[in-house]
């Protein structure tokens, strides 16, 4: 008896994937914070340091405070990027157990001899 494919379970990758993708901007949103507040820093010639707010203009309104605070949320890496690792690595092993068991389903059990 052969199956059609409406009788063929897939993996499911979607649940995987947006998980994922959650542990890698969680873990890393500090890191990103950083990175464009130093992107808008330095594309507008300002200064940016952890000591203080520095004055940069942009547009006419000075930006240096905001820019201050997102360069201060580097200090939260310290906590979200090793949380971040170990949940990534748990996240590799819940795939890789899950396809095993998955795959280990589908298999035909033979009969021993």
């Amino acid at each position: 008896m052969s199956q059609s494919w409406a009788d063929v379970k897939q993996f499911p990758w979607g649940k995987y994937v947006i998980a994922l993708f959650i542990i890698l901007i969680i873990g890393f949103w500090p890191v990103f914070s950083i990175l464009i507040a130093s992107a808008i820093a330095s594309a507008n010639g300002c200064i940016l340091n952890e000591t203080g707010p520095n004055t940069c203009m942009i547009n006419g309104q000075d930006w240096g405070e905001l820019l201050y605070n997102l360069g201060g949320l580097g200090r939260l890496a310290l906590v979200f990027v090793p949380l971040g690792l170990v949940s990534l690595l748990g996240w590799i092993y819940s795939l890789g157990f899950s396809l095993f068991s998955f795959y280990r389903k589908k298999r035909p059990m033979v009969p021993p001899l």
